[in-house]
């Protein structure tokens, strides 16, 4: 009895040594007890299970099913055909495994298979309460142990800190040395800076030249170039625009509304909207207008809005004549 109780003791601690110890209570029992067999047989037939040796866990299991009928012993034939069920249930062989399982159900009610199972767990429960005792005194000693060592690391940690600390002061006073060299570093440049009239000057005289360039560029350019405020007046026009529309800078001026093709106004009103919606926002129209001396002529405007820009303050739109494409187009 003391060999199969030390066996389901270890049975979920260690299956080698509850192997030995249930195998030593078969050969003692000598059918003293039908459950002591049976439960011995059981716990076997679980070991030999879990060690994956399948074969024998059957062999067994079956010799204890023989005698459990023969004693008529239906708790027990229960409790081997569950063991017989996990066994078979390990090797993939999922049919047979129902059936042991199916049939334990049927021949033991679960009352008594309840039973069975708390009287067995209660006692496995105090040896193992016993055993956790000493295994709570054993992580007490541990757990104290772990604390030194931990109290220790701590300590360590804290006069590698103050090491760290000590040499990022150290570090901290030499940056602050080469910080005051910059200093005067930086003192001699703004000396050298505020000497620097002449380049700015000369910097002025480059901007004024790239200006005259613009200006020639603009002059020379075929496209019509200008600039629209935010109240719709015109703030500048090149001088291309009499060239291609036969009138002067300054009748344009005032009556460029009335120069362009009632039916292109529409367009030209929803192109102006676009533009006003935000800054940067970039639009286009085809647009025909009265040349002073002959017909109405095409343009095309490409316009983007800089009002915002201080630079600028206005939208720039570029002008081309598009007349003979258009017509050239339409004839096609």
């Amino acid at each position: 009895m003391a060999y199969l109780q030390i066996g389901s003791i270890y049975l979920n601690l260690d299956i080698d040594l509850a192997f030995e110890n249930l195998e030593k209570s078969l050969e003692l029992s000598k059918a003293f007890s039908v459950t002591q067999d049976l439960t011995a047989m059981s716990n076997i037939g679980y070991i030999l299970t879990q060690k994956g040796e399948y074969e024998k866990a059957i062999e067994v299991l079956n010799k204890g099913m023989s005698m459990s009928e023969k004693a008529g012993y239906k708790i027990g034939s229960a409790m081997l055909q569950v063991r017989l069920g996990r066994c078979y249930f390990e090797m993939n062989n999922i049919d047979k495994a129902l059936y042991y399982g199916l049939e334990s159900g049927k021949i033991a009610d679960m009352e008594s298979s309840f039973q069975f199972e708390k009287e067995r767990k209660q006692h496995e429960s105090e040896k193992l309460q016993r055993d956790l005792e000493i295994k709570n005194q054993r992580v007490i000693i541990a757990g104290l142990s772990v604390g030194s060592l931990f109290l220790l690391l701590f300590v360590l940690a804290l006069y590698q800190l103050y090491v760290h600390k000590k040499r990022t002061n150290l570090v901290l006073l030499h940056q602050k040395a080469k910080i005051e060299e910059l200093n005067e570093e930086y003192i001699v440049i703004n000396e050298q800076l505020a000497l620097s009239n002449q380049q700015l000057t000369e910097a002025k005289e480059k901007i004024e030249k790239s200006e005259e360039r613009l200006r020639l560029i603009i002059k020379n350019s075929n496209d019509i170039i200008l600039l629209i405020g935010q109240d719709t007046k015109i703030k500048f026009i090149s001088d291309v625009a009499t060239s291609l529309t036969g009138y002067s800078t300054e009748e344009i001026r005032s009556s460029i509304v009335s120069l362009v093709h009632p039916e292109d106004l529409d367009s030209l009103s929803a192109f102006w909207r676009t533009l006003n919606v935000k800054e940067l926002s970039i639009a286009s129209v085809q647009f025909r207008l009265k040349h002073k001396n002959e017909d109405y002529r095409w343009f095309e405007a490409v316009a983007q809005n800089f009002v915002d820009n201080p630079a600028l303050g206005a939208i720039l739109s570029n002008i081309r004549d598009i007349d003979v494409q258009k017509k050239v187009g339409d004839y096609f």
